[in-house]
């Protein structure tokens, strides 16, 4: 049985067991870091855990966590089990960034945790979403591109023009790419039965009129080093982005594809 963190404000409360660790706190907490659960009993709260997540995880694996806490999705706990799908995700980027910049200059992981969440987009419906957006979204440092101007379930209208070529209002992308008004999609299993299929190519002649580019990337690209290498660059050279002097993201992109298990982070805290 894994041991049961707890906040406690002073070293006069300590009580560590082979079941328990406590950890003292001395700092204001802002608000909406604790849910109350009894009396003088609290659980940390989404924004809390997410921070101090940075105290023990790597970056890379930060922006994943905080990946899936903007998700509309869950992994579960046992990892031979496939994720849940949310109605809601359990936080959101704007939220994450007001409750880290409430804290003190001065707490460790603050930084960290901000610069992680500049590579954070909300709205990922799946791990393969997350992993592919992350290698557009995450520094050249980690391995991605760096595109700023993303966005995922951006929503467009079908303009006058292309009305005739659908009887949608609407097409909803899985990532949106400003630079190069790129449509980047993940082609799940199902958009290779006969019926999705043929809505997909409406919907690419539709996107195709409207002077958007498209992007598809499935899983066999997404785990085939050099079919997404290729795939990178293409997103890369439609941005306007040079890739002959940024080698390093060709070598650790497919570390993207990889979802990371986070049910197993702590829902107490660490002192800072």
């Amino acid at each position: 049985m894994r041991a049961l963190d707890v906040l406690v404000p002073s070293e006069g409360n300590k009580r560590n067991s082979d079941s328990l660790r406590c950890h003292v706190w001395r700092l204001d907490l802002p608000a909406r870091s604790l849910i109350k659960l009894d009396s003088g009993v609290y659980l940390a709260g989404i924004e809390l855990c997410a921070f101090q997540a940075a105290r023990t995880m790597d970056e890379y694996e930060l922006i994943e966590y905080y990946f899936e806490l903007c998700s509309f999705y869950s992994m579960p706990e046992d990892p031979a089990e496939d994720y849940r799908e949310l109605k809601e995700p359990r936080t959101t980027v704007r939220k994450l960034k007001d409750y880290f910049l409430s804290l003190p200059d001065a707490c460790r992981g603050r930084s960290k945790a901000l610069r992680a969440l500049r590579s954070v987009r909300e709205g990922s419906r799946s791990p393969m979403e997350t992993g592919m957006t992350m290698a557009i979204t995450v520094r050249v440092g980690l391995g991605g591109i760096q595109v700023r101007d993303l966005s995922m379930n951006h929503r467009v209208a079908i303009d006058e023009e292309a009305r005739g070529l659908t009887r949608r209002k609407e097409i909803i992308f899985d990532a949106y790419i400003k630079r190069g008004r790129q449509d980047v999609e993940y082609q799940g299993a199902r958009h290779n039965e006969e019926l999705q299929s043929a809505i997909d190519n409406e919907r690419r002649h539709v996107l195709q009129k409207m002077g958007y580019k498209i992007v598809e990337i499935d899983k066999q690209r997404l785990f085939d080093r050099g079919a997404f290498q290729r795939v990178m660059r293409t997103i890369s050279e439609n941005a306007g982005i040079r890739t002959g002097n940024r080698p390093r993201w060709f070598r650790r992109a497919p570390r993207a594809t990889q979802a990371v298990h986070h049910s197993q982070v702590e829902t107490a805290v660490d002192a800072m």
